[in-house]
């Protein structure tokens, strides 16, 4: 690997962990091995150095908040779908307890109140 693929790979695990999308950090090496150690970084470092930053920050600022965008809308789609087979599980819970209860009443004994007994007094 590359110093610069290394950087870039650093960096990468640094947004991520740290939730940060703008900051620089510096590294130094020691050893005589592939060691490297952050030595400093800054959450929102100073670009009036970099050569046309402004349109490279307005480019930037503008792709955060079209991943922000995508995100918000994936977290919907997620919440929508969660609702949806709640939705389901409850209509599958209540037609679970439809069928059982039509199937009781039909073993459950009939009402006594249509049968007319007839005494020995009444014939």
């Amino acid at each position: 690997m590359s110093t610069l693929e290394f950087l870039v790979e650093e960096a990468k695990g640094l947004r991520k962990d740290l939730g940060l999308y703008l900051f620089n950090f510096d590294m130094i090496r020691y050893g005589e091995g592939d060691g490297y150690l952050v030595i400093d970084m800054n959450y929102f470092p100073g670009y009036e150095k970099f050569p046309s930053y402004e349109t490279v920050m307005i480019d930037f600022f503008l792709n955060v908040m079209k991943l922000q965008e995508l995100e918000n809308m994936k977290k919907k789609e997620i919440d929508d779908s969660r609702k949806l087979e709640a939705r389901l599980e409850l209509f599958t819970a209540e037609y679970t307890l439809l069928i059982t209860s039509a199937n009781q009443s039909k073993l459950a004994p009939k009402s006594n109140k249509n049968i007319i007994i007839q005494t020995s007094s009444d014939k």
